[in-house]
């Protein structure tokens, strides 16, 4: 048992063009609420929040309506999925399009925070799209170390396969500020797993199959079938680095991050080989037909 939401970033477009969400949706103070959904601006993208569910169906269900519901919201703007962006100065004209609004989060590899790249949002026209992932209502989030376990077996379950199955040419553009692995918030619900894209939403079958990876990552750590790669050193946590006291064994865990920071397809193959021999075989031949497929959001969702 465990909740599924998120809090996806999209880019809007006008004739071919992107174009700043901020005359399009309110501020977040002042958000749009409609059947569950809310919308806002977040700098230039536009923003939703997605009701939680407590299954997969409603889950489907939950960001189809969202999805269809924020594009009838924005037209005659089109939203585009797509990690990253530059913008001409013509779109920045807004206070608020140059604010970093994020909150710092946290690597799970070195337990430090990481902050907003403030320097690049106020200096710059780069930005970039997330499709963060909120987990909650499970018994292993209710221990911080066994979140840190969650997250990183979720770097391995589903960051790897992102890798594989995001075919968007600015996916590692987007890695270079932001989406690093092991990167996560823990809000009052649980969790917010922070590395993909925004690639998952635009599709049902993405959304379900992110939603059993997320399933079997919670199952996998619940079942402490995590402690044959992780083991946490108590003793150590006192420590003046802490994160001396996390060992990792049967994987390189500077690689695995080298690999997800930079949407190394050939180093994720290599991964996927320990992906293989736990993820139950319906999930792995999704993501293998996955990786070739190109998604159309409006098409899939039919908007």
């Amino acid at each position: 048992m465990f909740t599924f939401g998120s809090d996806p970033e999209f880019f809007l477009s006008q004739k071919g063009r992107f174009k700043s969400a901020i005359p399009v949706l309110p501020n977040k103070e002042n958000p749009i609420r409609k059947d569950g959904c809310v919308f806002y601006y977040d700098n230039v993208l536009a923003e939703a929040q997605v009701k939680p569910a407590s299954s997969k169906a409603e889950a489907i269900e939950n960001i189809g309506n969202c999805i269809r519901l924020l594009s009838e919201t924005v037209k005659p703007y089109k939203l585009i999925l797509q990690s990253a962006h530059d913008f001409p100065d013509s779109e920045l004209k807004d206070k608020d399009a140059r604010i970093a609004g994020c909150m710092p989060e946290w690597s799970v590899y070195t337990l430090e925070q990481i902050l907003p790249p403030k320097e690049i949002i106020t200096t710059t026209g780069f930005r970039t799209a997330g499709g963060h992932i909120h987990l909650g209502k499970n018994p292993v989030l209710e221990s911080g170390l066994q979140i840190l376990n969650v997250v990183r077996m979720l770097d391995l379950f589903l960051g790897i396969p992102s890798v594989l199955m995001d075919r968007d040419k600015t996916a590692n553009a987007r890695r270079e500020i932001y989406g690093y692995a092991g990167t996560h918030r823990t809000p009052e619900h649980g969790l917010e797993y922070r590395p993909l894209s925004n690639y998952w939403l635009a599709s049902p079958d993405l959304v379900e199959l992110v939603y059993d990876i997320c399933g079997f990552t919670l199952n996998f750590v619940e079942n402490r079938l995590h402690e044959r790669y992780w083991y946490i050193d108590e003793s150590m946590l006192d420590e003046d680095d802490p994160s001396l006291a996390h060992q990792c064994f049967g994987y390189d865990k500077d690689m695995i991050q080298k690999c997800i920071n930079t949407c190394d397809k050939k180093l994720a193959r290599m991964f996927m080989m320990i992906v293989e021999n736990h993820m139950p075989k319906h999930i792995i031949k999704r993501i293998e037909q996955f990786q070739n497929k190109d998604f159309d959001i409006y098409k899939n969702w039919n908007l």
